[in-house]
């Protein structure tokens, strides 16, 4: 709630525009955005009216302006596959995933991936061989 102070000067003319704004710490969890309504009581009771949310996307989340919407940043999806099994064979592992929130490289993004020991290799580096390398430096 928001208490308008005593005196004449603060007061909100009918028809006149004004905007609010806060700070909050959103949830850990991850939550769909609640229905919000605006009220007032005092002079005259305003029932409550459902606010307009956008449903505008933020930093890849379908309907990230809306307020309170929450998602927990996590790769949805992932796989990795190799082309071959055998000893001593050139073996081209493919890894494919999908994160929930925009990972983007000029916000310091970097993807690591664990668990694969092949044992020594002829370079310290891998060579990326598909369409995804120039995303990679």
């Amino acid at each position: 709630s928001f208490t308008l102070c005593d005196g004449a000067a603060n007061k909100v003319a009918a028809s006149e525009r004004i905007s609010i704004s806060f700070d909050i710490t959103n949830p850990t969890d991850r939550q769909e955005p609640p229905a919000i309504s605006i009220s007032a009581s005092g002079t005259f009771l305003l029932a409550g009216t459902p606010v307009v949310v956008t449903q505008e996307s933020l930093l890849g989340v379908l309907k990230g302006k809306d307020p309170l919407k929450v998602e927990v940043p996590q790769f949805w999806r992932g796989a990795v596959e190799q082309s071959s099994p055998f000893s001593d064979a050139n073996n081209d592992i493919s890894l494919s995933f999908a994160p929930t929130v925009d990972l983007e490289g000029n916000r310091g993004a970097v993807i690591t991936m664990t668990g694969i020991n092949a044992g020594p290799q002829t370079s310290s580096t891998l060579a990326l061989n598909d369409e995804a390398a120039p995303w990679f430096c």
